[in-house]
């Protein structure tokens, strides 16, 4: 059956006692997963009544064992099979599935089977249970968003909807991660308008900016890596991001400059018209950390970086990263 499907039957209470998650979109297996645990098992039950097996560290005795326990204080178990293509003996599992414990809903998750791997034998055997789960088409797409706010009480207009994907891409996992966000920042707002799509990311996107420079600034490297993968799932264009890396590094060169020339930074702060305190001591930290030949020197890996991603001659992901990794190391 297709994805779709399944949220239908699972909407109806009506849960197979086996299903088989296959497909490319690893984020709808997890997504049906979560929604399955939270279904058939209550929170306090969980330790009781629901296991994660893994393909590779574990064997078919294991699962059959988990599979045919009955449940504690509650009435149903929840058994999860992740990369069962990595089971070695899984077919010590086919006399289970042919007569299933009508008490267990075991749900066997594999990863994006080629068309060789989908010819054996166990496989097929599996196909009446399957969960076909790829990326959706445009019109699923945008039903799934809507889906998502509806989940919550609220409703996005068409026009927003497009927007969204628009900014974010089609990746569900990078659309679900801006939603949550979205979703915090409306509060008792009941409908998503254009408007409100727009302002939001762009709040965002100012608030991960002013992460990324303060993480550079900090010479924290792992979160200013992250700041510039967050900025870039956001949907911003790499050629802002870097943009926006040189404005500031251009600054910082000038205020060390001034500070040079006895300036002090609360001076200095003022001539920038820099009034917020974060702001002021983000600067102050900037200058402690960085000296003049090292910001000139660096200044042209900014540039280098710029030219790559132009040229085409680097990956604007990689070109980024590695620029904030020639950024935030001393002495590199």
């Amino acid at each position: 059956m297709k994805y779709q499907e399944f949220l239908v039957q699972l909407r109806q209470k009506k849960i197979a006692p086996v299903y088989f998650f296959t497909g490319e979109e690893n984020f709808l297996k997890r997504e049906a997963v979560a929604a399955l645990l939270k279904l058939l098992i209550a929170p306090e039950q969980k330790d009781f009544n629901y296991a994660l097996l893994y393909g590779k560290d574990t064997t078919a005795n294991q699962v059959l064992d988990q599979a045919q326990a009955l449940p504690f204080m509650g009435e149903k178990r929840l058994v999860v099979l992740q990369e069962i293509e990595k089971l070695s003996d899984k077919d010590k599992l086919r006399d289970y599935l042919a007569d299933p414990n009508p008490s267990t809903c075991l749900v066997l998750v594999a990863g994006n089977l080629d068309q060789r791997a989908r010819k054996n034998e166990f496989f097929q055997s599996l196909t009446g249970f399957e969960v076909i789960c790829f990326p959706p088409f445009a019109n699923e797409l945008r039903q799934w968003v809507a889906g998502k706010f509806q989940q919550e009480g609220k409703k996005i207009s068409a026009g927003a909807c497009e927007l969204l994907i628009e900014k974010v891409g089609t990746s569900l996992s990078s659309l679900d991660s801006e939603i949550t966000k979205i979703l915090s920042s409306v509060n008792k707002q009941t409908v998503i308008k254009e408007e409100d799509i727009e302002n939001i990311l762009f709040r965002l996107y100012e608030d991960n900016a002013a992460q990324l420079e303060k993480h550079i600034a900090g010479r924290q490297l792992t979160k200013a890596l992250v700041a510039v993968r967050d900025l870039l799932l956001e949907g911003e264009k790499d050629m802002v991001v870097i943009g926006a890396i040189a404005k500031s590094w251009r600054q910082l060169i000038v205020a060390k400059e001034l500070q040079a020339q006895g300036v002090t930074p609360q001076e200095i702060a003022k001539k920038f018209r820099i009034k917020k305190f974060d702001e002021q001591r983000l600067l102050a930290a900037s200058l402690a950390n960085y000296g003049l030949a090292e910001l000139l020197r660096k200044h042209k890996k900014i540039a280098d970086a710029d030219l790559a991603i132009k040229s085409g001659k680097k990956d604007p992901l990689l070109a980024l990263e590695t620029l904030v990794i020639g950024l935030c190391r001393q002495g590199s």
